[in-house]
Order: C-alpha cells, then sequence, then structure tokens
C-alpha cells in the first residue's frame, strides 16, 4: 500500500511551512506518487480560482462604490472569513 499525504500536508510543503527533513522526504515522495502530484496540481489550481474570485470582487466593488473585502480578514484563505 502507497502512503498518500493529506491535503493538508500537502498544504505545508507547497508554502514552506515544513521542516527541511518534511520537505526533503515529501519531495522524494512526489517525484514518485502521481496521485500525490495531482493533488498538489489541484491545490495550486484552487488558488489560481481563488485569486481570481478575490479580483473580480475588488473589481465589482470598485465599481458599484462598494468596500469589498476591506476588512483586516479580506486576504485570509478562510471563506468564513471574507467580508463580502
Amino acid at each position: 500500500m502507497t502512503h498518500h499525504y493529506p491535503l493538508e500536508t500537502l498544504e505545508l510543503y507547497r508554502h514552506g511551512k515544513m521542516s527541511l527533513l518534511g520537505r526533503i522526504v515529501c519531495s522524494a515522495h512526489l517525484k514518485k506518487c502521481p496521485e500525490c502530484r495531482e493533488k498538489l496540481n489541484e491545490l495550486a489550481t484552487d488558488d489560481r480560482f481563488l485569486d481570481n474570485l478575490r479580483q473580480s470582487m475588488r473589481s465589482y466593488g470598485n465599481i458599484a462604490g462598494v468596500a469589498v473585502g476591506s476588512s483586516k480578514n479580506a486576504t485570509s484563505d478562510d471563506p468564513a472569513d471574507w467580508d463580502v
């Protein structure tokens, strides 16, 4: 049975928040595991989608004259923190 990394761990890897040893082990695993590489690519795709959504919301706010996502939590990755 092949060990697969959970999404939370892959997020830590992507953002450089793993220990050096953890990054080395994860990197070696990713070289051999297409499933985990695909999950990592999906996370990057999700980030691009969220960035585009945030930009659209800011553009809408500028057009409508409303402050969209202007709170201190506007940069949070947790949708529950967004002021929309």
